[in-house]
């Protein structure tokens, strides 16, 4: 499920979550955390909260990733979360595809247990106009480039 987290109070209509997929970063992490239910994961894959009109807004790069200050692996241990990064690069790198990670994906896709959100779909010569869609945060799920 995809959410609108500009609405205000938008997670309090929701219930506790299994997993958590964030890519907004900095503060939103905490609350991602505090989403979850016991034996649930968040998996923070982004900051695009910390860049503002295409420029990052932190003086400190790394302080995007400060997921949760204070949370420590015995506050883990006993609210029975996990916390586990993602950054797809690292992992193409290491195998020279993403195959392994997205194999599983497949018969969900294929089956409807899963779905993609998609925003919009743009051409390529409309990519520009996809990057500015997502650098102002104007969409909710993927924008698509097609031939």
């Amino acid at each position: 499920m995809a959410v609108d987290y500009t609405r205000p109070h938008w997670e309090k209509e929701l219930p506790p979550f299994d997993l958590v997929l964030d890519p907004l970063g900095a503060d939103s992490f905490a609350r991602s955390y505090r989403m979850l239910r016991p034996g649930g994961r968040l998996v923070p894959f982004g900051a695009i909260s910390e860049f503002d009109g295409g420029r990052r807004r932190a003086a400190d790069p790394a302080s995007d990733f400060r997921v949760l200050t204070g949370l420590s692996t015995a506050q883990q241990l006993v609210d029975s979360k996990t916390v586990i990064g993602l950054d797809l690069r690292v992992l193409w790198d290491d195998r020279d595809t993403l195959q392994p990670w997205l194999a599983p994906l497949l018969p969900m896709l294929r089956d409807g247990t899963i779905a993609p959100v998609v925003s919009e779909v743009l051409p390529f010569t409309e990519a520009a106009a996809a990057h500015d869609a997502l650098v102002e945060r104007r969409n909710i799920g993927k924008v698509v480039l097609v031939p």
